[in-house]
């Protein structure tokens, strides 16, 4: 960026130019936001390969902290423990969905 004096400024001021947009410039708007609004959702995650790698730490960290959760939680990563059913009998599981089904 150009450093300008406080007399080029006024200078500048003075001219009163009309400073506008470059030649076109609506056209090479519209022309990117048709682009971008033909992409579908999982295209536009894999052109953008930074923000799929941050979702893919994020989503990664989450799945170990809830790991973490159950492992400490239960004191072990059982099959039962990963679903949510704990130390329940069988009976008590049926006996907790019978008013669902």
């Amino acid at each position: 960026m150009k450093n300008f004096t406080e007399q080029e400024l006024e200078d500048l001021l003075k001219q009163g130019k009309d400073v506008g947009f470059r030649p076109f410039f609506s056209t090479r708007v519209m022309a990117r936001l048709e682009r971008y609004q033909t992409l579908p959702i999982i295209g536009t995650l894999i052109v953008h390969r930074l923000y799929l790698k941050r979702y893919i730490y994020a989503g990664a960290f989450c799945l170990l902290l809830l790991l973490g959760f159950s492992f400490y939680q239960e004191g072990g990563l059982s099959m039962d423990s990963l679903l949510g059913l704990g130390n329940y009998t069988d009976d008590e599981i049926l006996n907790y969905i019978e008013p669902v089904i």
